[in-house]
């Protein structure tokens, strides 16, 4: 699963339609420390997707 994946699903989840523009805006609006996360356990990991679901709802919120 790549982070445009992730992202996507996330903004699904939070009943936004993504664009290439709002996923480019949620990547890279993320912490680092979530980006060295996802590369240690991946974009699937649970930790990771919620961390990016905090960033995203902050973002359309």
């Amino acid at each position: 699963m790549t982070v445009e994946d992730v992202v996507n699903d996330v903004l699904v989840d939070l009943g936004k339609t993504p664009d290439e523009l709002l996923i480019a805006t949620v990547f890279y609006s993320l912490p680092d420390d979530v980006n060295r996360l996802a590369k240690v356990w991946g974009w699937s990991d649970t930790e990771v997707r919620e961390k990016v679901y905090a960033v995203s709802w902050g973002i359309i919120n």
